[in-house]
Protein backbone atom coordinates (compact mmCIF):
# COMPACT_ATOMS: atom_id res chain seq x y z
CA UNK A 1 0.00 0.00 0.00
CA UNK A 2 1.28 3.41 -0.98
CA UNK A 3 1.33 6.34 1.37
CA UNK A 4 -0.02 9.76 0.37
CA UNK A 5 1.81 12.89 1.24
CA UNK A 6 0.15 15.68 3.21
CA UNK A 7 -0.32 17.84 0.11
CA UNK A 8 -1.83 14.95 -1.87
CA UNK A 9 -4.28 14.27 0.96
CA UNK A 10 -5.37 17.90 0.91
CA UNK A 11 -5.95 17.83 -2.86
CA UNK A 12 -8.06 14.68 -2.60
CA UNK A 13 -10.12 16.16 0.23
CA UNK A 14 -10.68 19.32 -1.80
CA UNK A 15 -11.88 17.29 -4.83
CA UNK A 16 -14.21 15.22 -2.66
CA UNK A 17 -15.65 18.44 -1.20
CA UNK A 18 -16.27 19.85 -4.66
CA UNK A 19 -18.00 16.67 -5.75
CA UNK A 20 -20.18 16.66 -2.65
CA UNK A 21 -21.13 20.34 -2.99
CA UNK A 22 -21.87 19.92 -6.70
CA UNK A 23 -24.05 16.94 -5.98
CA UNK A 24 -25.90 18.82 -3.29
CA UNK A 25 -26.59 21.74 -5.64
CA UNK A 26 -27.79 19.39 -8.35
CA UNK A 27 -30.01 17.59 -5.87
CA UNK A 28 -31.55 20.84 -4.64
CA UNK A 29 -32.16 22.02 -8.19
CA UNK A 30 -33.76 18.72 -9.13
CA UNK A 31 -35.91 18.86 -6.00
CA UNK A 32 -37.17 22.29 -6.84
CA UNK A 33 -37.90 21.28 -10.43
CA UNK A 34 -39.85 18.26 -9.25
CA UNK A 35 -41.74 20.39 -6.75
CA UNK A 36 -42.60 22.89 -9.48
CA UNK A 37 -43.92 20.05 -11.62
CA UNK A 38 -45.93 19.05 -8.61
CA UNK A 39 -47.53 22.55 -8.63
CA UNK A 40 -45.22 24.15 -6.12
CA UNK A 41 -46.50 27.75 -5.73
CA UNK A 42 -43.63 30.17 -5.77
CA UNK A 43 -44.12 33.98 -5.53
CA UNK A 44 -43.65 34.22 -9.29
CA UNK A 45 -46.08 31.44 -10.08
CA UNK A 46 -48.66 32.91 -7.68
CA UNK A 47 -48.48 36.29 -9.45
CA UNK A 48 -48.84 34.61 -12.84
CA UNK A 49 -51.80 32.58 -11.60
CA UNK A 50 -53.52 35.69 -10.21
CA UNK A 51 -53.15 37.45 -13.56
CA UNK A 52 -54.73 34.49 -15.34
CA UNK A 53 -57.63 34.12 -12.90
CA UNK A 54 -58.39 37.80 -12.23
CA UNK A 55 -60.86 39.47 -14.65
CA UNK A 56 -59.34 41.82 -17.18
CA UNK A 57 -59.81 45.56 -16.72
CA UNK A 58 -61.05 47.98 -19.37
CA UNK A 59 -60.93 51.78 -19.47
CA UNK A 60 -63.90 53.79 -20.75
CA UNK A 61 -64.41 57.51 -21.43
CA UNK A 62 -67.99 58.72 -20.94
CA UNK A 63 -69.01 62.30 -21.67
CA UNK A 64 -72.04 64.40 -22.54
CA UNK A 65 -75.23 64.67 -20.49
CA UNK A 66 -74.04 62.81 -17.37
CA UNK A 67 -73.38 64.29 -13.92
CA UNK A 68 -69.73 63.20 -13.67
CA UNK A 69 -68.18 62.75 -17.13
CA UNK A 70 -64.69 61.28 -17.17
CA UNK A 71 -62.55 58.17 -17.53
CA UNK A 72 -63.60 55.06 -15.58
CA UNK A 73 -62.22 51.55 -15.02
CA UNK A 74 -64.43 48.47 -15.26
CA UNK A 75 -64.15 44.70 -15.29
CA UNK A 76 -64.29 43.15 -18.73
CA UNK A 77 -67.92 42.45 -19.67
CA UNK A 78 -69.33 45.64 -18.14
CA UNK A 79 -72.27 47.24 -19.99
CA UNK A 80 -73.03 50.77 -21.15
CA UNK A 81 -75.52 51.16 -18.28
CA UNK A 82 -72.63 50.55 -15.84
CA UNK A 83 -70.74 53.49 -17.33
CA UNK A 84 -73.79 55.75 -17.05
CA UNK A 85 -74.23 54.81 -13.38
CA UNK A 86 -70.52 55.28 -12.64
CA UNK A 87 -70.68 58.76 -14.17
CA UNK A 88 -73.25 59.85 -11.61
CA UNK A 89 -76.28 58.95 -13.71
CA UNK A 90 -77.85 60.89 -16.60
CA UNK A 91 -78.65 64.58 -16.40
CA UNK A 92 -82.28 65.68 -16.51
CA UNK A 93 -82.13 66.49 -20.23
CA UNK A 94 -80.18 63.35 -21.22
CA UNK A 95 -81.42 61.35 -24.20
CA UNK A 96 -80.76 57.70 -23.33
CA UNK A 97 -83.16 56.17 -25.83
CA UNK A 98 -80.57 56.23 -28.62
CA UNK A 99 -78.02 54.23 -26.62
CA UNK A 100 -77.98 50.47 -26.27
CA UNK A 101 -77.61 50.35 -22.49
CA UNK A 102 -77.15 46.56 -22.53
CA UNK A 103 -74.22 46.66 -24.97
CA UNK A 104 -70.90 45.30 -23.59
CA UNK A 105 -68.16 47.92 -23.58
CA UNK A 106 -64.76 47.54 -25.20
CA UNK A 107 -61.49 48.83 -23.84
CA UNK A 108 -60.79 52.35 -25.06
CA UNK A 109 -64.41 53.10 -25.97
CA UNK A 110 -65.95 56.57 -25.73
CA UNK A 111 -69.63 56.90 -24.85
CA UNK A 112 -71.42 60.15 -25.70
CA UNK A 113 -74.73 60.73 -23.89
CA UNK A 114 -76.67 63.24 -25.98
CA UNK A 115 -79.00 65.94 -24.70
CA UNK A 116 -82.66 66.18 -25.55
CA UNK A 117 -83.97 68.64 -28.08
CA UNK A 118 -86.50 67.30 -30.54
CA UNK A 119 -86.35 63.74 -29.26
CA UNK A 120 -88.90 62.28 -31.64
CA UNK A 121 -87.25 63.70 -34.73
CA UNK A 122 -83.82 62.65 -33.53
CA UNK A 123 -84.99 59.10 -32.89
CA UNK A 124 -86.60 59.03 -36.32
CA UNK A 125 -83.32 60.18 -37.83
CA UNK A 126 -81.37 57.45 -36.04
CA UNK A 127 -83.87 54.65 -36.61
CA UNK A 128 -83.45 55.12 -40.35
CA UNK A 129 -80.52 52.67 -39.97
CA UNK A 130 -82.79 50.05 -38.43
CA UNK A 131 -83.69 49.27 -34.80
CA UNK A 132 -80.86 46.72 -34.43
CA UNK A 133 -78.11 49.09 -35.54
CA UNK A 134 -75.45 49.83 -32.91
CA UNK A 135 -74.25 53.37 -33.42
CA UNK A 136 -70.61 54.37 -33.38
CA UNK A 137 -69.48 57.56 -31.70
CA UNK A 138 -68.94 59.21 -35.07
CA UNK A 139 -72.46 58.36 -36.24
CA UNK A 140 -73.95 59.82 -33.07
CA UNK A 141 -71.84 62.96 -33.38
CA UNK A 142 -72.93 63.42 -36.98
CA UNK A 143 -76.61 62.90 -36.23
CA UNK A 144 -76.41 65.08 -33.12
CA UNK A 145 -74.61 67.83 -35.02
CA UNK A 146 -77.18 67.85 -37.81
CA UNK A 147 -80.09 67.99 -35.39
CA UNK A 148 -78.42 70.67 -33.28
CA UNK A 149 -77.85 72.87 -36.34
CA UNK A 150 -81.46 72.40 -37.36
CA UNK A 151 -82.67 73.39 -33.89
CA UNK A 152 -80.40 76.44 -33.90
CA UNK A 153 -81.73 77.56 -37.28
CA UNK A 154 -85.28 77.10 -36.05
CA UNK A 155 -84.53 79.16 -32.92
CA UNK A 156 -82.87 81.95 -34.92
CA UNK A 157 -85.83 82.07 -37.28
CA UNK A 158 -88.23 82.27 -34.35
CA UNK A 159 -86.26 85.07 -32.70
CA UNK A 160 -86.10 86.96 -35.98
CA UNK A 161 -89.85 86.64 -36.46
CA UNK A 162 -90.53 87.83 -32.91
CA UNK A 163 -88.20 90.81 -33.22
CA UNK A 164 -89.25 91.83 -36.75
CA UNK A 165 -91.91 94.63 -36.78
CA UNK A 166 -95.35 93.74 -38.06
CA UNK A 167 -96.43 94.95 -41.49
CA UNK A 168 -99.31 97.43 -41.46
CA UNK A 169 -101.45 96.24 -44.36
CA UNK A 170 -103.27 99.58 -44.41
CA UNK A 171 -100.13 101.67 -45.02
CA UNK A 172 -97.35 99.36 -46.26
CA UNK A 173 -95.92 99.70 -49.76
CA UNK A 174 -96.13 97.00 -52.39
CA UNK A 175 -92.51 96.02 -51.70
CA UNK A 176 -93.03 95.88 -47.94
CA UNK A 177 -96.07 93.64 -48.27
CA UNK A 178 -94.08 91.26 -50.48
CA UNK A 179 -91.66 90.65 -47.61
CA UNK A 180 -94.44 88.64 -45.96
CA UNK A 181 -94.19 84.85 -46.42
CA UNK A 182 -96.05 83.40 -49.42
CA UNK A 183 -96.99 86.86 -50.69
CA UNK A 184 -95.98 87.63 -54.27
CA UNK A 185 -96.76 90.71 -56.42
CA UNK A 186 -100.34 89.68 -57.28
CA UNK A 187 -101.33 88.91 -53.68
CA UNK A 188 -99.65 92.14 -52.50
CA UNK A 189 -101.64 94.12 -55.08
CA UNK A 190 -104.85 92.42 -53.92
CA UNK A 191 -104.14 93.43 -50.32
CA UNK A 192 -103.60 97.05 -51.34
CA UNK A 193 -106.70 97.07 -53.56
CA UNK A 194 -108.95 96.01 -50.65
CA UNK A 195 -107.87 98.70 -48.19
CA UNK A 196 -108.74 99.89 -45.61
CA UNK A 197 -109.03 97.08 -43.08
CA UNK A 198 -110.57 97.44 -39.65
CA UNK A 199 -109.06 94.12 -38.50
CA UNK A 200 -106.45 91.72 -39.85
CA UNK A 201 -109.13 89.02 -40.23
CA UNK A 202 -110.64 90.95 -43.10
CA UNK A 203 -107.92 89.82 -45.52
CA UNK A 204 -109.62 86.41 -45.54
CA UNK A 205 -112.34 88.06 -47.61
CA UNK A 206 -109.83 88.51 -50.44
CA UNK A 207 -110.03 85.79 -53.07
CA UNK A 208 -107.24 83.26 -52.53
CA UNK A 209 -106.60 84.20 -48.90
CA UNK A 210 -107.87 81.18 -47.04
CA UNK A 211 -107.31 80.00 -43.44
CA UNK A 212 -103.90 78.56 -44.34
CA UNK A 213 -102.44 81.86 -45.58
CA UNK A 214 -104.11 83.77 -42.76
CA UNK A 215 -102.54 81.39 -40.22
CA UNK A 216 -99.08 82.23 -41.59
CA UNK A 217 -99.70 86.01 -41.72
CA UNK A 218 -101.65 86.47 -38.49
CA UNK A 219 -98.66 87.21 -36.27
CA UNK A 220 -96.87 89.27 -38.90
CA UNK A 221 -99.45 91.89 -39.88
CA UNK A 222 -101.37 94.70 -38.21
CA UNK A 223 -103.94 97.33 -39.19
CA UNK A 224 -102.84 99.98 -36.66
Amino acid sequence: MFKLSRSEQLVILFLVGVILVGGAVASVRKYLENKEKGHLLTAESITSLEEEVAPKRIIIHITGAVNKPGVYHFKEGARVIDAVKAAGGPEEDALLDILNLAQPMKDGSKIVVSQKFDAQEFKKRLLSHGPEHVYTTEELKLAYGEMKEKEERKLKRKIKEEVAPKININTATLQEIQTLPNIGPKKAEAIIANRPYSSIEEITKIHGFGPKIYGVLRDKITVK
